[in-house]
C-alpha cells in the first residue's frame, strides 16, 4: 500500500544507485559512518566548515575538512547539521557563560555569579528540606 500511495507533502525521492560490476565506481570511495564506526568532530574542525546549502528549511549542509592520521592527507567531509539544535546549543553555552564569573581564588576556575535580592526574602522550610539544602 505505501508502495503504491502518492504522498502530496513528502515527495518520494528518485532511486540512485551505482553499478560497481561495471567499473563506473572505480574511483568513487564512500566512507559509510555508523553506530559501530562513530566519527570524531573536533573543535578545530569548525572554522574548516563551510555552510553549502539549507536544506529542507531544517538542516544545514556543510563541508568541513577533516585530516587522515595515516596518509596524513586532507579530505572533505558532508555533513548534515540540525540548525535547531546547533541553535539551542549555542543559547545554553551562552547561558553557561554568562552564570559564571571570575574572581575564584585557583586561576582559570570560575565561580557560579550571584545577586543579592533587596529586600531579602524569607523561605520557610521543613526540617527535612533543609537537611537536604544543608
Amino acid at each position: 500500500m505505501y508502495s503504491k500511495w502518492n504522498n502530496p507533502v513528502f515527495v518520494r525521492p528518485p532511486k540512485v544507485c551505482v553499478d560497481i560490476s561495471c567499473g563506473h565506481a572505480d574511483g568513487l570511495t564512500v566512507k559509510v559512518h555508523n553506530i559501530l564506526f562513530p566519527y570524531r568532530f573536533s573543535k578545530a574542525m569548525i572554522p574548516t566548515m563551510k555552510v553549502i546549502n539549507q536544506v529542507d528549511k531544517k538542516f544545514l549542509a556543510c563541508l568541513i575538512n577533516t585530516t587522515e592520521d595515516l596518509a596524513n592527507s586532507t579530505t572533505n567531509l558532508l555533513v548534515l547539521m540540525d540548525q535547531h539544535a546547533a541553535h539551542e546549543r549555542v543559547r545554553l553555552e551562552n547561558l553557561i557563560a554568562d552564570a559564571y564569573e571570575d574572581g575564584s581564588d585557583i586561576p582559570g576556575e570560575k565561580r557560579l555569579s550571584s545577586s543579592i535580592i533587596s529586600p531579602p526574602l524569607e523561605v520557610s522550610l521543613a526540617l527535612e528540606e533543609q537537611r537536604i539544602l544543608r
